[in-house]
């Protein structure tokens, strides 16, 4: 604003109220996000979800003690940008798709030495907190505040007090905010249900402190054993109605003769209230000292994916490090992928399982099409390459597959087809799918293989109907979240050949001269000429009209600038279908100036999507060269070229 124009502006309005205009356009620059903060979650029954009333299944990685992080490795800001790129293609998966970022607080009293520890009595830890919190809702993913003592919870009452009465005010305005309790009691003797009550009872302190500041953050409860003992919680819960019981399963446990007590103990909580897995990871290690975590893709991670997913539960992957293990990641940052590798594994879970749709380009190399006699009776085949390999089939449950036809640009399907999917049908990255149509029943798919590890598919399939399919054309197989995708025209299609056209009938209407020749005769009227091809006109099947039954109008043959007329009535039509024949019509030149003499046979038919026209003992305008041959009723009035050649 000029100084002019502002003087006159402050003259005009009140100072004070000019104050309260600034302070007013500050405060909704500095409150309002230019990005979408993750809504509040609350607990309905045994889900999570926002306020919508949609399920969430909050799925992440755990960060290393946010002091460490920041001062020795990086920074937790950078960290955050990798589990949250979209676009890092490493492993299988195109992005980090994370939900949750568990951001890990280590008590001063449980290590030493380390950076920005809690201390009530300064803001340091909270000033870091507070920054990564908030970038955590600039990147849209919700933040879990770990306060992660590993020991007996009765033993740190006092402390863990303290740092809830100091953090829960200071985040209770936070709606991506989770405050997890107490990493991993431990409580030891007695009974399960015992070491939950010792467990239970302190954890019960800890939300009614949070509870008096922050009513509405969901709360995540650890549990006994390191939070492997999870089943008492089914009948003996917390007095409160928004928080999520934890569970952390690690091959030591998955692997032992345990490993049904686990499943059952985790079975039983989820059906009575949320449950998130809250640590799980995995390295292959001959070292003995990893016993805890030596496990494989084959062996636990895969296994405890399918389990985890099949009971709806949520899932904190431990842990996004490079030297804190199980590690996610090599020392130059990149992701350490592979069977006895978590990181890669991490990474595409959590992108199977958010739902997002992607697309696979294919490339065909090989289509085949053939146009049954009779609709019905077609047949498809192709195959080709992947541009990648689809990843997270587990939660498939089907195959669609739609042939498109993209002529004119637009897309119209011809043909879909869907076949049922169980993640056990791929063996060694190879999944084959076959059929035998049974005697008298309907066309389908027959073969579908797909060589995941070589990236390469085929299909094949047999008395199908493709009415209208026209080139260029465009397969998609959609399995999962992904579309697998590719266009192909006649460059391909039959070896370079045309889609034939009996499969254009009531889709396009289009002719196509195979066959022409012309006799000249020595005298006038002597000449004849024959014409045949193919013939695909639209709505033959068109209840509310009666075109284009050629017993009812004109047909006009044309050949260069002559025109035959066929009159209306002199065509018959045959029982069944749309078949049309006339014999040895006489055409006379006095019905009209642009009619010429001759005798016309001629065979269209409509189903078949052939005709046939001679006509004899007329005056044929011929020399060798390119000729136009058309036919005309009705709407029709298409034309193909004739390269014609005299006294062949």
């Amino acid at each position: 604003m000029e100084r002019k124009a502002f003087a006159e502006f402050f003259a005009k309005y009140n100072h004070a109220v000019f104050c309260k205009f600034i302070v007013v356009c500050i405060v909704l620059c500095v409150v309002t996000p230019l990005y979408a903060v993750p809504p509040r979650l609350h607990v309905d029954g045994n889900k999570v979800k926002d306020p919508n009333g949609n399920i969430v299944i909050l799925r992440g990685v755990a960060m290393i003690d946010l002091g460490s992080l920041e001062d020795w490795q990086g920074g937790a800001l950078n960290m955050i940008d990798r589990l949250t790129d979209k676009n890092d293609t490493q492993s299988n998966s195109p992005g980090w798709y994370t939900k949750i970022i568990r951001i890990m607080i280590a008590p001063p009293d449980s290590v030493s030495g380390w950076p920005h520890p809690f201390n009530p009595d300064n803001n340091d830890l909270y000033n870091l907190l507070r920054t990564v919190v908030d970038y955590c809702a600039e990147k849209e993913v919700y933040a879990d505040i770990d306060w992660h003592y590993v020991a007996n919870t009765y033993n740190h009452l006092a402390s863990t007090s303290e740092f809830w009465r100091h953090m829960a005010p200071r985040f209770a305005n936070d709606s991506h905010v989770i405050f997890e309790l107490f990493n991993e009691p431990i409580n030891p003797g007695g009974s399960d249900a015992a070491r939950w009550t010792s467990v239970k009872n302190d954890m019960q302190t800890w939300i009614d402190i949070i509870r008096g500041y922050a009513p509405d953050n969901l709360i995540f409860v650890g549990t006994p054993s390191y939070c492997q003992i999870i089943g008492p919680t089914a009948t003996d819960p917390v007095s409160d109605d928004n928080v999520v019981y934890i569970s952390h399963i690690y091959p030591t446990h998955w692997l032992s003769s345990s490993n049904q007590y686990y499943r059952d103990s985790i079975t039983a909580a989820a059906a009575a209230h949320p449950v998130i897995m809250g640590e799980w990871g995995f390295e292959s290690s001959s070292d003995p000292n990893n016993y805890i975590t030596n496990g494989t893709i084959s062996n636990y991670g895969q296994p405890l994916k399918e389990f985890v997913e099949g009971i709806d539960i949520g899932s904190i992957a431990w842990v996004a490090s490079y030297n804190w293990g199980p590690p996610m990641f090599n020392t130059d940052w990149t992701l350490r992928c592979g069977e006895g590798e978590m990181g890669g594994f991490a990474k595409d879970w959590l992108f199977e399982a958010s739902g997002v749709e992607q697309t696979i380009d294919l490339t065909i190399t090989k289509c085949k099409v053939t146009a049954g006699k009779t609709e019905g009776q077609d047949v498809f085949e192709a195959s080709g390459t992947m541009a990648s390999s689809p990843v997270g089939l587990y939660l498939a449950t089907q195959i669609d597959v739609n042939i498109v036809s993209l002529a004119d640009g637009s897309e119209v399907l011809i043909y879909p087809e869907t076949i049922e999917f169980n993640s056990t049908q791929v063996k060694k990255g190879k999944y084959k799918y076959t059929y035998k149509i049974p005697g008298g029943g309907e066309g389908a798919i027959t073969s579908l293989t797909m060589d995941f590890n070589k990236k390469t598919f085929a299909i094949k399939t047999k008395n199908i109907d493709l009415t209208g399919l026209v080139c260029p054309l465009q397969l998609n197989i959609r399995i999962g979240n992904y579309t697998l995708s590719g266009d192909v025209d006649e460059t391909i299609v039959n070896g370079q050949k045309t889609i034939p056209t009996r499969l254009m009938r009531m889709y396009k209407d289009t002719l196509i001269v195979t066959k022409a020749k012309v006799k000249n005769g020595t005298s006038a009227l002597s000449d004849s000429l024959s014409v045949s091809g193919e013939i695909a006109v639209k709505d033959i099947n068109d209840a509310n009209m009666d075109e284009p039954n050629l017993v009812k109008q004109d047909v006009n043959i044309v050949w260069g600038n002559q025109t035959f007329t066929i009159p209306a009535g002199r065509f018959e039509a045959a029982r069944k279908g749309h078949s049309y024949k006339c014999s040895k019509i006489n055409v006379d030149p006095s019905a009209s100036p642009d009619v010429n003499d001759g005798i016309v046979t001629a065979t269209i038919d409509l189903d078949k999507c052939t005709f046939a026209v001679s006509i004899a003992k007329a005056n044929i305008n011929a020399v060798s060269g390119d000729v136009v041959f058309g036919l005309r009723f009705a709407d029709f009035n298409e034309t193909d070229g004739v390269n014609l050649v005299l006294g062949h």
